[in-house]
């Protein structure tokens, strides 16, 4: 159970956040998470007393409650997706959950576009994206989903992705590969640049991609056959991340 400080916390939060209040996404499900606050007696009761987001708590399912499911089908090795999951014409916004090979959680985002926010996770950490949960918010507002997120963190305890620092960054940010440029990947840059007549930008763009190269060859191994489009414009900064679309992550993601 999320302990009666956290409540207050959330709160809080949200009173802040909005005047516009939390919009219920769907009827309730059996397992939905519930928060208690103390009354004046001192007993526990559910939390009501018109505070902007009643009725909203009763809508979060558990993460313990929504199946796991693969992240690649076996047959297509393509993202598994239901079509309810939005196509270009219809982008429903969810609340989503990412796993490792034992389903252990890794990452909790949020997106408007959920295959292509799968496939960016999924670019951008191949060895930790194997499962993965989601919930579908029909009538999405920025703090209900922020909500959402911070009772599923709350439930699992610890999610590496979502804890700061370097993890995190690798989630959420583009791969930087020039840390891991070699001194032979320096020399090449140079020798392009004077040989090949070519700008800085264009010789850091040739040597990221033999790093693409390395990364296209993880996910092939597992069978992904999905098409990887990578940014041009950050490989000339010796970084890599697949191309932004119009519809990008809501709530606290950044793609």
């Amino acid at each position: 159970m999320v302990s009666i400080s956290y409540f207050f916390l959330i709160a809080g939060s949200i009173l802040a956040s909005t005047s516009s209040g939390f919009i219920s996404p769907a009827p309730r499900t059996p397992a939905a998470v519930s928060l208690f606050a103390v009354s004046s007696s001192g007993k526990s009761t559910t939390a009501s007393a018109g505070v902007p987001f009643t009725g909203a708590l009763e809508t979060i399912p558990s993460l313990a409650s929504l199946p796991l499911l693969p992240y690649i089908d076996a047959n297509t090795g393509l993202i598994a997706l239901s079509s309810e999951d939005g196509s270009a014409d219809a982008k429903p916004s969810f609340v989503f959950a990412i796993y490792d090979e034992n389903e252990n959680p890794q990452y909790i985002g949020a997106t408007n576009h959920l295959h292509h926010m799968l496939k960016v996770m999924l670019a951008r950490r191949p060895d930790k994206t194997y499962f993965y949960k989601k919930f579908y918010v029909a009538k999405p507002s920025r703090s209900y989903i922020d909500l959402v997120m911070d009772f599923w963190l709350a439930e699992v305890g610890e999610c590496p992705g979502n804890a700061g620092g370097p993890e995190e960054d690798m989630w959420e940010k583009a791969l930087d590969v020039k840390p891991r440029f070699t001194d032979q990947d320096y020399e090449d840059i140079e020798e392009l640049e004077k040989t090949g007549h070519l700008s800085r930008d264009m010789a850091t763009r040739i040597v990221t991609w033999r790093w693409e190269e390395e990364k296209m060859n993880q996910l092939r191994a597992r069978g992904v056959k999905e098409e990887f489009h990578f940014d041009r414009s950050l490989k000339g900064e010796g970084k890599l991340d697949l191309k932004a679309e119009e519809d990008e992550g809501r709530g606290r993601l950044q793609p």
